[in-house]
């Protein structure tokens, strides 16, 4: 974190190396044709799951902390259902597997959450597990403080 703006400048200059690499040296590798069907299907498969366990969330988390306002369609059948058409629509992008180099997006997918394994047992081992919970402090609204509040001026 940037300790006057409170910005997360080593995330932001990863993220610009990420996305100036992928997007000077993706077109090159795979053909500027093949960027999108590419980068679309490796979006497909990497929020498939994340749209799953959101649904599953929805349905334990009303039935745990609203029991009085669960409703077995909306919390239970439409999330069902757009779960289980996602998974057809995963399934009939693998089967047949695509052409290259398209086939390569599972493979994308698969090595992105193996390095987030990586790095969060890399975290846990050496003992600086507290970054996970600075990362969640900053995903969370904050009022701003004065400082805050005097620094950002100078930019407005």
């Amino acid at each position: 974190m940037h300790p006057r703006y409170k910005t997360p400048t080593g995330a932001i200059a990863f993220q610009t190396v990420v996305n100036v690499g992928l997007g000077l040296i993706l077109p090159i590798a795979v053909g500027v044709a093949n960027v999108y069907n590419i980068t679309g299907t490796w979006f497909t498969f990497a929020l498939a799951p994340v749209y799953a366990a959101a649904n599953l969330g929805l349905f334990v988390y009303i039935r745990k902390n609203h029991p009085n306002d669960f409703n077995w369609f909306k919390h239970a059948f439409v999330p069902l259902i757009g779960t289980v058409a996602l998974a057809f629509v995963v399934y009939y992008s693998l089967s047949p597997l695509p052409p290259w180099p398209i086939k390569l997006a599972p493979l994308v997918v698969v090595l992105w959450l193996a390095a987030g394994v990586v790095m969060l047992v890399t975290l846990i081992a050496t003992g600086k597990e507290s970054l996970l919970a600075n990362a969640g402090e900053a995903a969370k609204e904050r009022l701003e403080t004065p400082e805050e509040l005097a620094a950002r001026s100078e930019f407005i």
